[in-house]
């Protein structure tokens, strides 16, 4: 029993630890679209004075048209990146409550199931089911995102 304790411990560590990375590796391509995002819109804004000073020049028509294509590839791809590091947060956070109840920190969890509790039941307050170090904190492992 102590063993497979440990086997689930690692296993919470190790998932934390990949989701870590995962997370500083996304975080950084985050940063970076953030900062290629809004030098494209310089550009774009440069080009649309341009393209208004001149309109005979073809040229500056395409350029915005081009700068816009890609300023809207740069905006899904930011997107999808920005889902990555809020799963990977949320996988880090989901991770360290299985390990914290693994190891029997369970306690300092905050659903404790008051919303439950039958103040009016005789035999309620003395079962444990519900409240501060209850079954309910034990076994709960809903989680919400």
């Amino acid at each position: 029993m102590i063993k497979d304790v440990y086997c689930l411990e690692d296993k919470f560590s190790a998932e934390i630890e990949k989701e870590k990375m995962r997370l500083s590796k996304n975080k950084r391509k985050f940063n970076l679209l953030g900062y290629l995002k809004l030098a494209l819109f310089v550009l774009f804004a440069v080009s649309i004075y341009f393209m208004v000073k001149r309109p005979d020049l073809v040229l500056y028509k395409i350029e915005a048209a081009l700068l816009l294509v890609i300023q809207i590839i740069a905006w899904v791809y930011h997107v999808r990146i920005q889902n990555i590091v809020a799963h990977a947060t949320n996988m880090i956070a989901i991770n360290q409550r299985h390990l914290y109840r693994v190891s029997g920190k369970w306690t300092s969890f905050d659903d404790k199931g008051n919303e439950f509790m039958d103040a009016d039941h005789p035999y309620a307050g003395d079962l444990d089911v519900v409240g501060d170090k209850s079954l309910f904190q034990y076994i709960n492992i809903t989680h919400t995102w």
